[in-house]
């Protein structure tokens, strides 16, 4: 189920806007849309690698404090 209402921080809000790129890239693909399913194809590559940092990030200052 999808959270309703606003995103309340950074990761939330990677994570919100690297999925509805994901969705986006693959309407695009699907209606042969090739520059914009490319461009949000992109834009969900470099989405996906901010989460991926993000969460790597707070793992270490949790580790860190133990």
């Amino acid at each position: 189920m999808k959270k309703k209402g606003p995103v309340t921080n950074r990761g939330e809000a990677l994570a919100f806007i690297s999925a509805n790129l994901k969705e986006l890239h693959l309407v695009a693909a699907s209606h042969k849309l090739h520059l914009l399913g490319y461009l949000l194809g992109m834009a969900y590559i470099e989405s996906y690698d901010m989460v991926r940092k993000e969460r790597s990030y707070r793992q270490s200052k949790i580790v860190d404090q133990g």
